[in-house]
């Protein structure tokens, strides 16, 4: 029972583990950092992405976070809702969130969807998205 219980204790670990590897946060200079989101999210993804990502600009004392949804199959209602409270509280610690990666597809869902995203920049891709922004070393 002893090793049964060390054995799940060591598989919670290690999920825990991959969770935290699958939202990396990437500093790309000293203020701004890049978050690349992939695969499906459903609530707890998004609530690890706001953690991860607030952690990270908090630690960091970083002033621009890039989210890259270049990865993600689609966005719906939850998901809208989750990027627009992430940038909401990156806000309240004085970082600017850019979404890039927005396919087109993705973008006509968002749009039929009523989704606001009008307090949210964009742009094209990563490199614009980094071009914008003065890399602080």
């Amino acid at each position: 029972m002893a090793e049964q219980a060390r054995l799940l204790s060591e598989n919670e670990r290690q999920r825990e583990l991959i969770r935290g590897l699958s939202m990396p946060v990437l500093p790309v200079s000293s203020e701004t950092l890049v978050m690349p989101l992939v695969g499906e999210l459903d609530e707890s993804r998004i609530a690890l992405a706001q953690a991860t990502a607030l952690q990270a600009i908090d630690q960091m004392h970083a002033r621009h976070l890039v989210l890259d949804i270049t990865g993600m199959p689609f966005v719906d209602t939850t998901v809208a809702g989750g990027l627009i409270r992430l940038v909401q509280a990156a806000n309240l610690l004085g970082a600017r969130v850019t979404l890039v990666g927005v396919r087109p597809e993705v973008a006509q869902t968002m749009v039929a969807l009523g989704i606001d995203l009008a307090s949210v920049a964009t742009a094209a891709d990563l490199a614009s998205a980094l071009h914008r922004e003065p890399i602080t070393k």
